[in-house]
C-alpha cells in the first residue's frame, strides 16, 4: 500500500517538473509535446468532459443548459441547470446586473471579442475602436466587478462559468433580432 501512495506521489511531482520545465523554457510547446508523448490529447480531455457533463445534464432534472468555447486562447465548458421554481425566485438586482452588463454596445463588443479569444487591454482598445483608455477602463471594470471577465496579469477573459450565462444572452439577441424580422415582414 504505502509504494502505491508513493508511486502517486511520483507521478504528481513529476507533472510539477513538466509544467515548470516548460515555464522556464518560456515555451508552452514543450508541454503539449510532453502531454503527446505520454498520450494525453486535448481530445481526449474534451471527450472525457463531454462524458461527465453528459451524465450530469441526465442526473439533473429542471431546466439545463451546457456550452463549450474553445478556440487558441479560450477553452471553457459549462452548465447552468437550475430547478424552474429557482429561477422564478431570483434576485431582481442580481438579474439587474447581468441585463446592465448587455445593455451597452461597447460591452457586447468586448464581450464578442472575449468569446474569440484571450486579449490585453490594448487590443481590446483596438479591436473594439474605443477612443479612450477612460472609455475602456470603466467597461472592463463594470465586467470585472459583476465577475463575467477576469484578468490575469494583464490579459483579459471571459470567466469559465460564466461562458453560459454570456452564449445564453447572445441565443437570446440572435431569436429576438430574428423575431423582429419576421414581424416586420
Amino acid at each position: 500500500m504505502e509504494s502505491k501512495e508513493n508511486f502517486g506521489n511520483l507521478e504528481e511531482r513529476i507533472t510539477k517538473l513538466e509544467n515548470l520545465l516548460a515555464q522556464k523554457s518560456g515555451n508552452g510547446d514543450v508541454l503539449e509535446q510532453i502531454k503527446k508523448d505520454k498520450g494525453i490529447t486535448n481530445e481526449d480531455k474534451r471527450i472525457k468532459h463531454r462524458e461527465k457533463i453528459l451524465s450530469e445534464l441526465k442526473d439533473n432534472q429542471g431546466v439545463k443548459f451546457y456550452s463549450c468555447i474553445e478556440n487558441k486562447s479560450v477553452s471553457a465548458y459549462s452548465i447552468l441547470s437550475y430547478d424552474e421554481q429557482e429561477l422564478l425566485n431570483v434576485d431582481s438586482f442580481s438579474a439587474e446586473k447581468l441585463f446592465t452588463a448587455f445593455a451597452s454596445s461597447e460591452r457586447v463588443e468586448i464581450l464578442k471579442l472575449l468569446m474569440k479569444k484571450t486579449c490585453t487591454g490594448a487590443e481590446i482598445m483596438q479591436e473594439c475602436g474605443f477612443k479612450t483608455t477612460r472609455k475602456l477602463y470603466y467597461h472592463l471594470n463594470f465586467l470585472l466587478n459583476i465577475g463575467i471577465i477576469g484578468n490575469d496579469d494583464g490579459v483579459y477573459h471571459l470567466v469559465a462559468k460564466m461562458c453560459s450565462v454570456v452564449q445564453a444572452m447572445f441565443m437570446a439577441a440572435v431569436d429576438l433580432d430574428n423575431a423582429f424580422k419576421k414581424y416586420e415582414k
